[in-house]
């Protein structure tokens, strides 16, 4: 084999591995990815049953999975919809706004996720359309068949998970 051809196969087996070592890497993000949305989804639900159990006058100390499911699907038809676990992150996101100016900064940001996993723009506050933005792609990846809302299994198997 020449020089030539040595140098060139030698420069082909650097950049197959250094392509395997990208893809390894690539499928590592995507798992920390998941992760990072695994726990952000329980978070959601969880926080979503904490303000629910808040709300209700009265309620139990430790209500049931049902309980705690029936406090969020406020039609009672079986499934937690987005547009029912909304008012929930709205009320939470409003609470954490002590100032009232419809943005929340690192001060005021009482969430157990990282706060620049809200603040998409990066401006340092974040505003109540990230923060219901950012929890609703939560509550879809959450949804494990896709139907646009989260059914008693679905939810219990957050909670479980969560520790409930």
């Amino acid at each position: 084999m020449s020089r030539g051809a040595t140098a060139a196969a030698a420069t082909l087996a650097s950049n197959h591995a250094l392509s395997r070592s990208r893809k390894l890497k690539d499928r590592q993000m995507n798992m920390n990815h998941f992760g990072l949305c695994l726990g952000a989804l329980l978070v959601f639900l969880t926080a979503g049953c904490q303000h629910a159990e808040t709300a209700s006058a009265g309620a139990a100390t430790n209500p049931s999975l049902q309980q705690r499911f029936d406090r969020l699907d406020a039609n009672r038809d079986g499934y937690i919809t987005w547009q029912e676990a909304s008012p929930s992150r709205a009320a939470d996101f409003r609470k954490m706004d002590k100032s009232g100016d419809g943005r929340v900064v690192g001060s005021e940001y009482t969430g157990s996720l990282p706060f620049a996993q809200f603040d998409s723009n990066s401006d340092g506050a974040i505003a109540e359309a990230e923060f219901l933005a950012t929890h609703r792609i939560m509550f879809l990846e959450f949804d494990s068949d896709q139907d646009a809302r989260i059914s008693l299994p679905e939810f219990g198997k957050a909670q479980r998970a969560a520790g409930k």
